[in-house]
């Protein structure tokens, strides 16, 4: 299985080449969102090492759904870190940047975390 998510995120990266972070991102999303949080970490991952600019819509995704995601596979401390960066971004930004689910999720999970 981790073979075959290697495959598909090495295909997205041929077929789409370096200028496409915000598709990584939006592939993250979709993962999370199918509930394949390796998957979606995976996409995470290769945006932060490309080290990918993102405009502020694309980052405040990315660290919700980063943050989120890694939550998910048991790293609470992490994720916390990336959800607190990431809502700070959600209020200073749109709120049409993300689904209401996704921060009402967010707010949720960050209350369970002990986050003010």
């Amino acid at each position: 299985m981790q073979a075959m998510r290697m495959v598909v995120l090495v295909a997205a990266v041929s077929l789409f080449g370096c200028g496409g972070s915000g598709r990584f991102v939006a592939r993250g999303m979709d993962a999370y969102k199918y509930g394949d949080y390796p998957l979606a970490a995976e996409h995470f991952n290769y945006i932060e090492r490309e080290g990918f600019e993102l405009n502020p819509k694309g980052e405040v995704r990315y660290l919700v759904y980063r943050g989120l995601t890694l939550v998910k596979l048991g790293k609470a401390a992490e994720g916390k870190a990336y959800l607190l960066k990431g809502r700070e971004a959600y209020r200073a930004g749109d709120p049409k940047w993300l689904p209401q689910d996704i921060v009402t999720e967010m707010d949720e999970t960050l209350a369970q975390l002990g986050a003010q």
